[in-house]
């Protein structure tokens, strides 16, 4: 109802600004959301590489309970600013190594995992001291004894064969995503406002460049309407709207020219009367 009582320039604009915006805000959600997707994809395959590298390197050190190599091991993963924590834990949940950037995480998270588990796992939790979002992964360390070729461990370990002997459990704190989201929304909120500003002023010149010639047509119409025939429009593109006006440059062309005409028809036509009544008064 609303767009019944516009002009045809403002009818354009609002078309035109609604559909940029619209289309704008649409491929900056869709681009924010695949980054933010790709992010967690990364950051999950870096901790579950991460951890399955270490279970592989640490079989040696949890069967001879070499707690000081486990240590080093742990302290190793410190300069990884993504980690948050990290424990090595033997196949009873008890911990053997561990390194905490949070002071509230000291001791494996309890019930996040069953025991005994035989693959990777990965879950979302809230932690209830500090309630921030975390990535727990888990991945046990199992002995494959078959491989031990070079006599590594124990007759008497080895011959209980291939089985869990304990586990890495590794987190990730949301905190870094998070503010990789927020960085990534902020970007992604310039470019997109930029985009809709510059698609707006183009809007508006191409609004100006279709609706100038229709109003100027209006004009001259009006003008001979008033009995203004010379009036004329002037011809600037080859499209339509230049067609239009040489086929209205034409139009009033021929009306100026019937005009003419009939000037001239009606003074001979005067000029015939006014003999014609001289003759008379004449007689």
């Amino acid at each position: 109802m609303i767009l019944k009582k516009l002009n045809l320039a403002s009818k354009f604009n609002f078309l035109t600004i609604g559909l940029i915006v619209l289309t704008s805000l649409s491929i900056a959600s869709i681009l924010t959301y695949n980054a933010i997707s790709e992010r967690y994809d990364q950051l999950i395959h870096h901790g579950v590489s991460f951890s399955k590298l270490l279970a592989e390197n640490s079989e040696y050190a949890l069967y001879t309970q070499d707690q000081t190599n486990l240590e080093q091991m742990v302290d190793s993963l410190k300069a990884d600013d993504d980690i948050t924590y990290l424990f090595i834990l033997d196949r009873e949940m008890q911990v053997l190594a561990y390194s905490s950037k949070n002071p509230s995480i000291k001791t494996p998270l309890e019930g996040l995992h069953s025991k005994l588990i035989t693959e990777t796992t990965v879950k979302d939790f809230t932690h209830k001291t500090d309630n921030k979002l975390y990535i727990d992964i888990m991945v046990p360390v199992v002995s494959l004894m078959q491989d031990d070729v070079g006599d590594l461990f124990l007759d008497e370990v080895k011959s209980s064969g291939s089985e869990t002997i304990g586990y890495v459990q590794l987190g990730f704190s949301f905190h870094e995503l998070w503010n990789y989201i927020n960085r990534l929304v902020i970007r992604t909120l310039f470019f997109t406002v930029l985009l809709i500003i510059v698609g707006v002023i183009l809007a508006l010149v191409m609004s100006k460049k279709i609706t100038s010639p229709i109003k100027n047509i209006i004009e001259v119409s009006t003008s001979i309407a008033q009995g203004d025939f010379s009036s004329r429009l002037e011809v600037i593109t080859g499209d339509e709207v230049g067609n239009l006006s040489s086929a209205f440059n034409k139009m009033s062309a021929m009306l100026e020219e019937s005009n003419l005409t009939r000037k001239l028809y009606e003074d001979e036509l005067q000029k015939s009367h006014d003999e014609l009544e001289k003759r008379v008064e004449e007689r």
